[in-house]
């Protein structure tokens, strides 16, 4: 009996409740850092991911735009979705 009093009179001491206040301040601006540290490595990661496509597509274009052809026809000419020029829809 006596050492469960002790326990409550330990719980409802201001310090004990400081230091675990403090503990839990600490754990959450650990685990938010944690988290949005991630959350920016992804962000970076997809950025990047679809800057490459940007910039391949890009180059595929200008390929299609500077060939030479026979013809004188690229793909860029034929018509794409909704009957229109390739070449018109950028």
């Amino acid at each position: 009996v006596q050492r469960l009093l002790r326990l409550v009179a330990m719980f409802r001491s201001e310090r004990f409740q400081a230091r675990l206040r403090r503990l839990h301040d600490s754990l959450i601006v650990s685990f938010l850092f944690s988290h949005c540290s991630l959350l920016l490595q992804v962000g970076k990661l997809a950025f990047a991911i679809l800057w490459l496509n940007h910039v391949m597509c890009c180059a595929w274009f200008a390929i299609g735009h500077l060939s030479q052809t026979d013809t004188r026809s690229t793909w860029l000419g034929n018509l794409g979705p909704g009957g229109v020029p390739f070449s018109e829809l950028g």
